[in-house]
């Protein structure tokens, strides 16, 4: 009997240690995960077309990361424009400051968030996804420019 209970120890140990951990990121808040250097990792927030609106006028840099047929029929005024397939290779150079907020926008908001998740992991900090159906909000509002 004391060899079944002594085998029975470690994975009762293991058990217990994984029931711990699960707890503990449970009680996690998922906006405040830290990066290895202590800093806390950005988040990507989803924006209304009026918080855009008030990211702009503040000093945000504005990404249009759709294409460039899309580009050409229209986009917002003061737009940056670098296509999703070439954001990893052009963000850099093109976006030189990664505390500078940035507004990223498509058409519906997928490669928006793509785009999003791209500059994250590239470092930058304020990153900000107009919400879907907000391009074509600014568009109605006379945002827009051809």
């Amino acid at each position: 009997m004391p060899i079944r209970a002594a085998r029975r120890a470690p994975l009762t140990f293991l058990l217990s240690l994984v029931l711990v951990t699960s707890v503990l990121l449970a009680c996690q808040d998922p906006q405040s995960s830290s990066m290895a250097d202590g800093t806390s990792a950005p988040t990507l927030q989803r924006v209304s077309t009026a918080q855009a609106v008030a990211l702009a006028q503040d000093g945000a840099r504005i990404l249009d990361v759709r294409s460039p047929a899309e580009w050409q029929a229209g986009h917002l005024r003061d737009a940056l424009h670098i296509p999703l397939d070439a954001l990893n290779d052009q963000a850099l150079r093109m976006l030189p400051d990664r505390q500078q907020p940035v507004l990223i926008y498509c058409l519906s908001g997928g490669r928006a968030s793509a785009a999003g998740e791209t500059l994250q992991a590239l470092g930058y900090t304020q990153i900000h996804v107009l919400r879907p159906g907000g391009f074509a909000e600014l568009q109605a509002a006379g945002l827009v420019t051809e």
